[in-house]
C-alpha cells in the first residue's frame, strides 16, 4: 500500500493509501493497536512494514486532544482520542478481512490538520 499526499484534489487536501490489500491493512490496524493500547505513545504510519511513503509523504499518529497541525518537514500529525482511534480501527476492519469480488473500495477515515485520510484499494476513490 502507498501513502500520499494529494494537496490540489477536488475534495481539498488529501492523505490517500492507495491500492491497499488485506496484508496492508492489517499491518495498519496493528500499528494502531499498539497505539491504542498505550504500548505507542505514537506511530510513524509511512514506516509501517507494508506501506510505501510516496515522495516523502510522512503521517505519525498520536493520542493526544489537541488539535491537528502539520509537522515541520511537510508531515503530518493525525491526532485523535482513544475513542476515536477505536473507530478507526473499525472502519478498517472490513479492508482488513478477506478480499471479496468488489476490489475497488474505499473508506475515509477522519482528518490529519487540513487534509482527510482516505483508505482505498485501488489508486483512486
Amino acid at each position: 500500500m502507498k501513502l500520499r499526499y494529494l494537496s490540489n484534489s477536488a475534495n481539498g487536501p488529501v492523505l490517500l493509501f492507495e491500492r491497499a490489500d488485506t496484508g496492508s491493512v492489517r499491518a495498519l490496524r496493528t500499528a494502531l493497536e499498539s497505539l491504542v493500547s498505550g504500548q505507542a505513545p505514537a506511530v510513524e504510519l509511512h514506516r509501517v512494514p507494508g506501506i510505501e511513503a510516496v515522495d516523502g509523504c510522512r503521517l505519525v499518529a498520536l493520542l493526544s486532544d489537541a488539535p491537528t497541525d502539520p509537522l515541520l518537514g511537510g508531515g503530518f500529525a493525525w491526532r485523535l482520542k482513544p475513542l476515536q482511534w477505536e473507530s478507526v480501527l473499525g472502519l478498517l476492519e472490513p479492508l482488513a478481512a478477506v478480499e471479496d469480488a468488489n476490489p475497488d473500495r474505499h473508506q475515509y477515515l477522519g482528518k490529519a490538520g487540513p487534509a482527510s485520510v482516505i483508505i482505498s484499494t485501488s489508486d483512486h476513490w
